[in-house]
């Protein structure tokens, strides 16, 4: 590699570095396949948005949007354990999904096993290269819950827990901090 007309010696390689990802964050669109394409595609006024990849609903084709190693703009302001402005540090994965709008009266869509199964696939895949620890694989609303509630209560969270992908609390460790818990909730005026 040159670089105005002076070579750029590559023989020497570090071992002491790693990815600069540290966070996957999943999403859901609340919108169909189309719109979905369109809003992380298009520019669109002040509230541009993009996302790594896309995974369709039928087929639950996965699409890529974003290289890996540009930042997207799916997590928003965001905060998690000390970090903040997350689209710096992770892969936003957005999945086709109507979420809480998909009818009147329709709290949150269930997500089908097929589109799942392509959840699974390309976390595995990412986590693996990027060395991402299971206790980072987040959904938008772990980061921004004062604002996002995706991927929502219907995401099957403990179907990545039983692929090994993210944590999972023990029932016994749950049951005993319960009550401290609930005893320390704020009132509801704090809110």
């Amino acid at each position: 590699m040159t670089l105005d007309g002076r070579l750029i010696d590559t023989r020497y390689q570090s071992t002491n570095h790693d990815s600069r990802v540290r966070y996957l964050i999943l999403h859901f669109t609340q919108l169909d396949f189309e719109r979905s394409v369109e809003a992380l595609t298009r520019a669109q006024g002040p509230r541009r948005v993009s996302s790594h990849y896309l995974i369709g609903l039928e087929p639950p084709t996965i699409y890529r949007l974003v290289d890996e190693d540009r930042r997207a703009w799916h997590a928003g302001q965001s905060f998690w354990r000390g970090d903040t402005q997350l689209n710096a540090s992770s892969i936003g994965i957005e999945i086709v999904n109507m979420g809480d709008d998909a009818a009147p009266g329709v709290n949150f869509v269930d997500y089908p096993t097929a589109q799942i199964d392509a959840v699974v696939a390309l976390v595995r895949d990412i986590v693996t290269r990027h060395r991402i620890a299971p206790h980072r694989v987040l959904g938008h609303s772990d980061i921004a819950p004062q604002r996002k509630t995706d991927p929502g209560p219907k995401f099957p969270w403990r179907r990545l827990a039983e692929e090994g992908l993210i944590p999972w609390p023990d029932p016994a460790a749950v049951a005993s901090a319960l009550p401290a818990h609930q005893a320390a909730l704020p009132a509801v005026s704090w809110f």
